[in-house]
């Protein structure tokens, strides 16, 4: 009897487990996928077009709230003074930031799930920044975070492989000494529509890592390039506080997942497995008086079962179908 732990890993996929996918179950999975898409963006656009609607409306209503250059001013004598074209433009440019260097801390409760097979859950913490040039065009700019967890819950299976019989069985098995570290970074470019939403594409990079400090498990590995399309709608109250939201899509258009079974056994070689997928995120930020940063948001990254890979003659392996998402809290500081 081999004795092996699933540790997100599933060793026990090793014994054909991923081969054994039907056709029918393999159709029915990018089914589920198509639709789960198509019903998410429908809402987000939904959501995005109530937001365009009202937005203009919400921003002359913040301006009437707080000065706005260009309002007539009354003096001491209840008499109406008309704005000085001068100062009122001496004002706008004030108003308007050019640069923006923001660094904060990251706080966000993640889940990582290969439905039937593992789920890893927990707090994870980490840090955050971003660089904004904004142009008459728009501008450009470059963003990441790097979170971290050596304590989030991992649930999984303890499976044991008879070679004589080609049988596996498993039993439920947990731990609270998962590692996971995630790591995302963007390169922008910013094309402003109108006062109050701007779009944005470039080049996205996704990195993360997981593993147990325990006998039967392996680390894994993945790095993925994805192009980001998203949008961003900013809505200025006054000179004390202002709102963004913003929605992202990243498309993944190479990279995958490493499992270094050899931890396990020298008996398996190390595997690489692409992927392909997409996340979306969503953002909604509070600044306050141009300086101190929070924010609130979600993202999901969804990707599909791989193809067919050898750890060993005669022992195939994939990697499943998984989703990841986290919803956290950001806060930082402009330091521009």
């Amino acid at each position: 009897m081999q004795k092996v732990r699933s540790s997100g890993l599933k060793v026990s996929l090793l014994i054909d487990i991923g081969i054994k996918v039907s056709a029918l179950d393999e159709r029915q999975r990018n089914l589920d996928f198509r639709y789960s898409l198509s019903l998410t963006l429908r809402h987000m656009f939904k959501f995005l077009f109530i937001l365009l609607t009202i937005g203009p409306g919400l921003q002359s209503s913040f301006a009437q709230q707080g000065f706005a250059p260009g309002d007539p001013q009354v003096n001491s004598n209840d008499s109406i003074v008309a704005p000085d074209p001068t100062q009122e433009k001496l004002q706008k440019m004030r108003r308007v930031k050019k640069y923006y260097g923001e660094l904060g801390a990251d706080l966000r409760n993640y889940t990582y799930e290969e439905p039937g097979f593992v789920k890893h859950s927990g707090i994870m913490i980490g840090i955050w920044g971003n660089y904004l040039q904004r142009e008459a065009w728009g501008g450009w700019g470059v963003d990441g975070n790097l979170t971290f967890s050596n304590s989030n819950k991992y649930e999984g299976g303890l499976c044991e492989y008879d070679p004589i019989s080609d049988t596996t069985t498993c039993t439920p098995y947990e731990t609270t000494k998962q590692t996971d570290i995630i790591s995302k970074s963007n390169l922008w470019v910013y094309l402003q529509a109108s006062d109050i939403l701007r779009f944005k594409t470039g080049g996205g990079y996704r990195y993360l890592s997981n593993s147990v400090p325990e006998p039967g498990f392996y680390l894994r590995t993945g790095a993925w390039i994805y192009l980001p399309l998203g949008m961003e709608i900013l809505l200025n109250s006054n000179n004390v506080y202002k709102y963004k939201f913003e929605l992202t899509y990243d498309h993944v258009v190479a990279g995958g997942i490493k499992s270094n079974l050899s931890n396990v056994s020298s008996s398996f070689d190390d595997v690489y497995m692409t992927q392909t997928g997409y996340g979306i995120n969503t953002n909604l930020q509070m600044r306050y008086k141009n300086r101190y940063l929070f924010s609130f948001y979600y993202e999901t990254w969804n990707l599909n079962l791989s193809d067919v890979v050898f750890a060993a003659p005669g022992a195939p392996f994939r990697e499943p179908a998984n989703k990841a998402t986290s919803l956290g809290f950001r806060f930082g500081y402009d330091f521009y």
